[in-house]
């Protein structure tokens, strides 16, 4: 397995992990990390040489940063919200905001729409994090943080490449962000069926 299909695994891991578990009691943040675990996974069949995977891995990217990200960014801030503690209301914003996505970024070639709407849950999610005063919490901002700013200025650690950074990055801030955003009672990241 190449490097870039490994990395994208991981985040799919991750991510679809954290959906499941999270699912019952958050199910914003689950399906914000669901979605990002799913474009994941297409691009780990796209990265392992399946050519029918492009096109679908294009789509679901666009869905995960226009949709999932902000979904992640306003379950953490707005946790008793309704977008972040219902399916139904998650689920209709996951279809407007991505719908919206794939209308300015793939019909009308607005790529910097998908650029924008990460950096600003981003920074939503980092201030979610200084008022939370969890250290978990603030550590996943800051290196959720740091993955978009080193993509941007194309800055890459070695052995990583850029794409690798990203994904490998991605999957410590998603895990840190659930660990250290629990809500009072919330249990520790478990499905309560």
């Amino acid at each position: 397995m190449n490097g870039d299909a490994a990395s994208d695994a991981l985040l799919a891991a991750v991510s679809l992990w954290l959906a499941w578990r999270v699912l019952a009691v958050r199910p914003g943040f689950a399906l914000g990390s669901g979605l990002i675990g799913f474009a994941a996974l297409l691009g780990t069949l796209e990265y392992l040489g399946f050519a029918t995977a492009r096109g679908p891995h294009a789509f679901t990217s666009i869905v995960a940063a226009c949709a999932g990200l902000p979904l992640l960014a306003i379950s953490l801030q707005w946790p008793q919200g309704i977008t972040a503690t219902r399916m139904t209301a998650a689920a209709r914003f996951a279809v407007f905001a991505g719908g919206f996505g794939i209308l300015l970024v793939g019909i009308l070639q607005a790529a910097l729409w998908a650029q924008l709407v990460p950096a600003a849950s981003a920074l939503l999610i980092l201030f979610a994090a200084l008022r939370s005063g969890r250290p978990l919490a603030l550590a996943g901002a800051l290196v959720l943080a740091a993955s978009f700013v080193m993509s941007v200025l194309g800055w890459a650690l070695p052995p990583l490449n850029g794409i690798q950074q990203l994904h490998v990055l991605m999957a410590i801030a998603l895990s840190l962000l659930a660990a250290g955003s629990r809500q009072n009672g919330e249990p520790s990241t478990t499905r309560q069926t």
